[in-house]
């Protein structure tokens, strides 16, 4: 078998691990509700990690399923236009609709599909970047499971009580591969279209004739086009590195480069008008202005970076020594890596959502510094046992070197953080059965009969926990349920803590927050009723609709009487016994 075959084959089964690994804890769920559901008990569809988020995304697809392309909050009662653009989720929303559907089976679909074609765009990129088979299975290998130091710095918090220092590997999905994988299609999206430009990119810089460079370069800002309209964060790095990239090559070339600012200006001019919406859409939308106001994410200390980037950001260092011996497209990699570690110092509230994608110049250039710097010396030695010259001959001693080196790089962070340390927390949180992974089958009841309301302009009141799953499950908005899309949504947790739990005198109070809400329903369950003593059922504005029995895990819907909470009638229904 030949090496190149070889190589092939094992990129292939390198993909079948890490998408059979990122989707455990989801079959362990299928098994579960398979064999030995959990009694009282369903799933809400969202792995524990970030599924407020999930079930924001879920809201979008189900508008799209309505038949809209411009999305509104649900998570807010604010007014608002309805001129939000995710193309992503809409395309989800438009399937689940001509296929008859669920949203969550497309999300899931979805998910795997998108993690089997960035797979094979990474393996493309592996080929552009590296000539010799087992450098590109090399390469490939880190831009699929390579991880940082977490479960290292973990020992050290538990063993040495030091300060917590997990990294933003957790924090960020978007720096890991397989995390992403596991998690969101949409981050996975995100890394197609960033992989897309990147080849692109160097499509256009290797191009035989202008006219062929240009058409690639504004099909690269096509891409970026498409990609600042469902996860605008990941276009920033990508359009600070074809500039930069294009300064690098000439720096290291010491000439001028004018395809590769050619192709930067081509790609930028295509893409500003995507950039301009979105601009107007966050500057003049007061949800999506709360949403980038609330959504603050500063970069992590230098040490949690560090954890961060583990083995493969100490070697993506050591490689910018030999800047002057990369190839062109590995120079692009290095502009792309340096971008990343720029952009999120600047001083932008959304500064470390800028870090997705990290994890592919850093595989890049780990790689590059193993066949300059490890791989050599290690196959010198290798080839003094006579077993291992028939391997040298074949494949040659930097990608023998490499390929050693990539594996032990590899089962590091499979061990000590990366996939292993995150699919083992997640399936061990989903054993909990708990929210919000798992919601009680009087909730789902609940939310069934507010689905069958067809109302318009219908708000429902109730916990956090239960209004993050009020608009991708009944389509109405709610007054609280999303840390960043509620606008204003500290204050509004602290209301609803008072609404619960405040005493019989504080009902004037409930009642305004009742009015400015717009609220038609209150939902009551489990988790309103932790939040205090208030019992819905003794208050005259309040008239029970519907109900699911079910012991400590009972919910009740009320409809709220409007004319008593907005009109001259609020006093006296106050007074009401």
């Amino acid at each position: 078998m030949t090496a190149k075959r070889l190589s092939l084959l094992g990129a292939i089964a390198i993909t079948g691990l890490a998408l059979g690994y990122a989707h455990l804890p989801k079959l362990w769920v299928a098994r579960e509700e398979r064999i030995a559901r959990p009694q009282g008990y369903a799933f809400t569809g969202a792995l524990p990690t970030y599924a407020d988020d999930c079930f924001s995304y879920w809201s979008w697809m189900r508008q799209a399923r309505e038949g809209r392309f411009l999305f509104e909050d649900l998570y807010t009662t604010e007014p608002h236009p309805r001129n939000y653009v995710n193309v992503l989720f809409w395309t989800f929303g438009t399937v689940a609709r001509v296929a008859d559907v669920s949203e969550h089976r497309v999300y899931s679909i979805a998910r795997l599909l998108l993690s089997i074609g960035l797979c094979v765009l990474l393996w493309k990129l592996a080929g552009r970047l590296f000539a010799a088979p087992f450098m590109r299975l090399t390469v490939f290998t880190f831009f699929i499971v390579q991880g940082g130091w977490s479960g290292v710095a973990d020992v050290f918090e538990r063993h040495w009580q030091t300060p917590h220092v997990t990294s933003p590997e957790w924090w960020t999905p978007e720096m890991s591969t397989s995390f992403s994988m596991m998690l969101f299609p949409h981050f996975i999206a995100g890394f197609v279209c960033m992989v897309g430009i990147a080849l692109l990119t160097l499509d256009a810089w290797h191009a035989p004739r202008d006219a062929a460079a240009r058409v690639r370069a504004a099909a690269a800002g096509l891409v970026m086009t498409l990609l600042t309209f469902f996860h605008p964060y990941d276009v920033v790095p990508m359009i600070a590195a074809v500039w930069l990239g294009a300064a690098v090559v000439g720096a290291a070339g010491r000439r001028f480069p004018r395809r590769e600012l050619e192709t930067a200006a081509i790609a930028t001019a295509v893409w500003l008008p995507a950039l301009a919406y979105n601009a107007w859409i966050f500057a003049k939308n007061p949800a999506m202005r709360a949403w980038d106001v609330q959504n603050v994410m500063t970069t992590p200390e230098p040490s949690r970076l560090v954890i961060g980037l583990g083995m493969g950001g100490a070697l993506a260092i050591l490689a910018l020594v030999r800047l002057r011996e990369m190839s062109r497209p590995l120079l692009f990699m290095a502009a792309w890596f340096a971008a990343h570690l720029v952009l999120i110092h600047l001083p932008l509230r959304f500064q470390r959502r800028m870090i997705g994608g990290i994890q592919f110049p850093t595989a890049a250039l780990a790689t590059f510094a193993l066949a300059i710097w490890c791989a050599p010396p290690l196959a010198r030695a290798l080839s003094r046992r006579p077993t291992w010259v028939k391997w040298r001959r074949a494949l040659g001693a930097a990608p023998v070197g490499a390929t050693v080196l990539a594996i032990a790089c590899a089962v590091f962070p499979l061990k000590a953080a990366g996939p292993r340390r995150i699919v083992q927390l997640e399936w061990a949180e989903l054993r909990r059965v708990r929210y919000p992974a798992w919601v009680r089958d009087t909730e789902v009841a609940a939310l069934r009969a507010l689905d069958r309301i067809p109302a318009q302009g219908l708000t429902v009141f109730s916990s956090y926990e239960m209004g993050g799953l009020v608009p991708p499950w009944t389509g109405h908005k709610t007054y609280l349920g999303h840390y960043a899309l509620t606008v204003d949504a500290q204050r509004k947790r602290g209301e609803i803590a008072r609404f619960f739990s405040a005493g019989e005198l504080d009902d004037v109070f409930r009642l305004d927050v009742l009015r400015r809400a717009g609220a038609t329903h209150l939902l009551y369950g489990e988790h309103e009723r932790a939040l205090g003593g208030f019992d819905p059922a003794t208050r005259p504005w309040l008239r029970e609709t519907f109900r699911a029995e079910g012991g400590a895990g009972a919910v009740v819907i009320y409809e709220i009487d409007r004319a008593a909470v907005a009109g001259p009638g609020a006093a006296a229904a106050v007074r009401a016994p």
